[in-house]
């Protein structure tokens, strides 16, 4: 196996090199797909090979597993198999999908984990390099978020307008959802939006604000977030700024603020993939301010159904359950595409029909106007029909609420059981959902398809799986009940000194790679850091402070300098580590007492008023124990 002659296909040098030792059976197979993949990437570019075709045929690989046979079309043309009939002369088969795959494109049912994994590991190791991507990558997305917005259902409800009244709205007698599924479904979703839904009644003064810790579109990095100078009238109506932005009935007197000017959200691309960014709305400051205060109304609030299937904090219980799914086959893992920006304010307005209160509520947060700052489309400035797009506080809790409800209502349908608490407690237990992650019985993964194309929701058919033993939700990979969850190499080329997050970054990948047992690719990592900082590096196979590089020998290695700690009676190690270095800025305004209010520090905390100015990260040099 020759070393590449791009330096930035020398990660996947090592990491072919280290799967092939730990699958046996596998090294002439990943020898002959290594000599295959550098040589097209050396003469056709390796950008479009590594960072897009081999994530694809993994995807492509991802649905065999659950599907059972391949299908051709989901391959890129580099892939060399344009027909079923030629899938055995093509270089992919014949170079690593031979081993568990039959000339037809048929899988061998009990392809062992270790093979799995290891393909897995091959195919998607580039998955999610961060590289920047192209400007027309950008500009597609914005295309397709532009297309999704003007295809949405016209709400019923007064979104647009400064204030909100209610009407009784249901799904069941909407016209619009006349067809694929019989009346008696709509109208048990209904039922279970009302046991969904929290049901208690939302006063203002029940919210507690707080501004959040990411970008707002009319306030600048590094400036004041209590500086923002508009309340607009929306959210007037059900927050008056006299309750929320004033820590006083006389200094709101005084220093009432006289912009009632809706700012609007501001579209901003996030570097994702290589393929393309996220897209996601950065918030008006106000608006952020008090859905801050409404995500926690929500979880605190939510109804014992909801708690038994919803879990806001913490992802665990989805990984662990795609792990129970692909043992025993019963639970199918749904994943949704562009989900929130799908989810229209058709649906939340009766999803959400059965608290009038909460739902004024989102209306009064909900930013009406978005403008793209992409750079994409300068000139766009568009209304809103989706109730937010990502970056609204309260868009995860609107969504998990929604995709639970249509899910048991999916579930509650199929199985043929009526909406009362037994049922309810009975479904819940059997559905899993964080955001668009979706678990659900397999029995009822037709209907809640069906229901979710319905609503102009739309599932992403190769990331959802509901036949074989293959499952993936809230990062898990899992098959035949074990893990196979690949290792992403997020930088290519080592990083520079300077760039302190990525070099934390770039250790962490590297231990990640020796826990999982690729030492050859961790070993490398490690070598192309300075000399500097490798000697004094731990070398330990526990995690602990410090920046550690694991080793499979026991004990610990230092190359650094020691010392003897006599107040605690310990040895201690001279390393390297991450400090953030946070610029603090005092106001001297009444605004400082109202963020004494809002914070509510605890009487032993040392605490300042001020914001945020900078934060900057270093490498600093640090004591740790020495064990």
């Amino acid at each position: 196996m020759r070393k590449p002659h791009i330096a930035e296909l020398v990660p996947f040098f090592y990491i072919c090199q280290d799967v092939g030792k730990m699958h046996g059976t596998l090294q002439s197979t990943i020898d002959q797909f290594y000599e295959h993949v550098v040589r097209r990437a050396e003469t056709r570019g390796w950008k479009q090979l590594m960072l897009l075709d081999l994530p694809k045929i993994g995807s492509a690989f991802d649905s065999s597993l659950s599907r059972g046979y391949i299908v051709v079309s989901e391959f890129p043309a580099s892939a060399g198999c344009s027909r079923i009939d030629r899938f055995q002369d093509s270089w992919i088969y014949r170079s690593l999908l031979h081993t568990c795959v039959d000339t037809f494109g048929v899988l061998d049912q009990d392809i062992p984990v270790e093979i799995v994994t290891g393909i897995r590991q091959l195919l998607s190791f580039y998955k999610k390099t961060r590289l920047k991507c192209p400007p027309e990558a950008t500009r597609s997305a914005v295309d397709d978020f532009i297309s999704i917005e003007k295809d949405l259902r016209c709400p019923a409800l007064p979104w647009n307008h400064d204030w909100f009244s209610h009407t009784r709205l249901s799904f069941r007698d909407s016209d619009e959802l006349v067809g694929n599924l019989p009346n008696d479904f709509w109208a048990t979703l209904d039922k279970v939006c009302h046991r969904m839904v929290p049901g208690r009644v939302l006063h203002s003064q029940d919210i507690v604000p707080k501004h959040g810790p990411g970008a707002v579109s009319d306030v600048r990095t590094g400036f004041d977030k209590f500086s923002a100078n508009s309340w607009p009238n929306k959210l007037e109506g059900y927050f008056p700024q006299d309750l929320f932005r004033y820590h006083s009935e006389e200094v709101a007197t005084t220093e009432k603020i006289l912009s009632f000017t809706e700012e609007p959200a501001s579209l901003i691309a996030v570097p994702k993939t290589y393929k393309g960014p996220r897209l996601i709305a950065s918030e008006p400051t106000f608006h952020q301010f008090l859905q801050q205060g409404l995500l926690d109304w929500i979880r605190q609030n939510m109804t014992g159904p909801a708690r038994q299937c919803i879990s806001f904090h913490d992802q665990e219980p989805s990984r662990v359950a795609a792990i129970g799914a692909s043992l025993h086959g019963q639970s199918a893992t749904v994943d949704l595409s562009s989900a929130s920006d799908r989810l229209s304010c058709w649906v939340v307005e009766r999803v959400f029909n059965s608290n009038p209160s909460l739902l004024a509520a989102l209306h009064s947060v909900r930013t009406r106007v978005i403008v793209d700052k992409t750079g994409a489309d300068p000139d766009l400035s568009m209304r809103i029909k989706k109730f937010a797009a990502q970056g609204s506080a309260v868009t995860f809790p609107v969504q998990t609420i929604v995709y639970s409800s249509i899910a048991i209502a999916a579930l509650l349908h199929a199985e043929k059981k009526p909406v009362t608490s037994k049922t309810m407690k009975w479904a819940t237990g059997r559905i899993q959902v964080f955001g668009d992650d979706i678990i659900t019985p397999s029995s009822s993964f037709a209907t809640l398809v069906v229901a979710l194309t319905d609503l102009q929701l739309k599932v992403n058919v190769n990331k959802s799986h509901y036949l074989g033993h293959f499952r993936e939700s809230c990062g898990m990979d899992a098959y035949h009940g074990h893990d196979v969850t690949p290792i992403y190499m997020g930088d290519i080329l080592p990083p520079d000194p300077k760039q302190v997050t990525r070099i934390a970054s770039w250790i962490d990948i590297s231990n990640l790679l020796h826990a999982g047992g690729m030492w050859k690719t961790a070993e490398w990592m490690i070598s192309e850091l300075p000399k500097s900082m490798t000697w004094r590096l731990l070398y330990t196979p526990d995690a602990g402070p410090g920046f550690r590089a694991f080793s499979y020998c026991r004990g610990l290695r230092f190359h650094g300098r020691r010392r003897w700690n006599n107040h605690h009676q310990r040895q201690e190690l001279n390393t390297l580590d991450i400090k953030s270095v946070v610029k603090k800025k005092a106001r001297g305004t009444f605004d400082d007492l109202l963020q004494y209010f809002l914070e509510k520090p605890a009487p032993d905390v040392v605490w300042k008023p001020g914001f945020i100015e900078g934060c900057r990260d270093t490498i600093v040099s640090r004591w740790v124990h020495g064990g």
